[in-house]
């Protein structure tokens, strides 16, 4: 592998020898890369700092003007302002908020508890010994279709309650019901 370098290197590294060939072609000399990363820590580090320093100034100003800055007030009733609320209306946001707050919250419980549940049976399943799965209704085959419906037998009813449902759901569509 030829040494060219394909980067900007540092103007003070010795003539070309293969530990140094070796240190370029592991980038341990790059600057680009190495620039480009501290610009990108920057800016994740700076955006956030200017936005809080922005929404600072906007709650500064609307504390000491009773305004939001670049908002003009319509009207100085409660009811009919954007920017005011009565009590009622206050209530109700608050309201609202913790019901949407607690479906968000109860909804990531949910997730969880199923993900948890989930990997609990895969790591089950990882742990036994692997068999070949029979298409036998026997229920002596360990890993059969007649070992599952015997063991689950909730999936009889489902699958047959399926079926009822769908064979009406096809008479009713095509008119022999109805």
């Amino acid at each position: 592998m030829p040494c060219v370098p394909t980067e900007i290197t540092i103007s003070t590294l010795p003539s070309h020898t293969p530990r140094l060939c070796d240190k370029i072609h592991r980038q341990e000399y790059r600057l680009l890369p190495q620039l480009f990363d501290w610009g990108i820590i920057f800016v994740k580090r700076a955006i956030p700092l200017l936005l809080g320093v922005l929404l600072g100034v906007v709650l500064l100003v609307t504390l000491a003007t009773g305004q939001v800055p670049g908002v003009r007030g319509q009207t100085s009733n409660p009811e009919g302002s954007t920017l005011y609320a009565t009590g009622q209306q206050g209530l109700i946001f608050f309201i609202y908020t913790g019901i949407i707050l607690g479906g968000v919250i109860t909804n990531g419980i949910l997730i969880a508890g199923v993900m948890w549940w989930l990997n609990r049976s895969v790591k089950r399943a990882k742990a036994q010994t692997p068999s070949a799965f029979s298409f036998s209704l026997n229920p002596a085959k360990p890993n059969s279709i007649g070992a599952v419906l015997v063991k689950n037998p909730m999936l009889v009813v489902g699958g047959l309650v399926t079926v009822i449902v769908i064979a009406a759901l096809v008479l009713v569509i095509t008119g022999a019901i109805g």
